[in-house]
């Protein structure tokens, strides 16, 4: 719900600093939620596909970023 009113307000914002024009701001707003009903319908066969249980464990990678630093942190849980 917070990412439909975070998106609402940019889009608002666009086009209250005249930015884009209405169908600018329809045409993503489209873009978007198409983009997300692909994911969710996407996901499960393509985790299926890409993770399957060939190992007893999973490893979680992920990038950080900090003003003075940039590294990776990974997690293992067996």
């Amino acid at each position: 719900m917070t990412g439909y009113a975070v998106a609402t307000t940019t889009g608002v914002l666009r086009l209250y600093n005249n930015r884009h024009w209405l169908t600018d701001v329809i045409a993503g707003a489209g873009i978007g939620i198409l983009s997300v009903e692909a994911a969710y319908w996407l996901y499960p066969s393509l985790a299926r596909w890409l993770f399957r249980k060939r190992f007893k464990y999973n490893i979680y990678l992920s990038p950080y970023a900090a003003p003075t630093e940039k590294g990776m942190a990974m997690q293992i849980s067996f």
